[in-house]
């Protein structure tokens, strides 16, 4: 699976990655965490996507800060002053992988700095 990521073409335009169902909240330093909603998310080679029936919320690659797995099936990640936690929805487990997100993202960032893929955040 590695060698997938670190030989996968970041120039591609279209969705590399895509799930549903999965529930994503944000929350700040000494706060509550705060659902913003159950939908789908996606990975391009220059965003993160994710869309629930009411909002899009789209995260820029570039200024996405500390991308790593939480607990068995999250991404947490951090952009602008907030962070953000992607996990499987509660009621429906999906099995959701959240390495691969992780791992892709850190190649996508990596190769946009020209360094090489010695490490993908795990």
């Amino acid at each position: 699976q590695l060698e997938y990521i670190k030989s996968f073409d970041t120039t591609i335009e279209s969705v590399i990655f895509e799930d549903n169902n999965l529930e994503i909240y944000s929350f700040t330093s000494g706060k509550n965490k705060t659902l913003l909603g159950t939908g789908s998310l996606k990975l391009f080679n220059n965003h993160l996507e994710f869309e629930t029936d009411t909002n899009k919320y789209i995260y820029n690659i570039d200024e996405i800060d500390g991308v790593s797995v939480a607990g068995k099936s999250g991404v947490l990640f951090r952009f602008e002053d907030k962070a953000f936690r992607i996990r499987d929805n509660k009621a429906q487990r999906n099995n959701f992988n959240s390495l691969k997100y992780v791992l892709m993202i850190n190649h996508i960032k990596n190769r946009k700095k020209g360094e090489n893929d010695e490490f993908l955040g795990i």
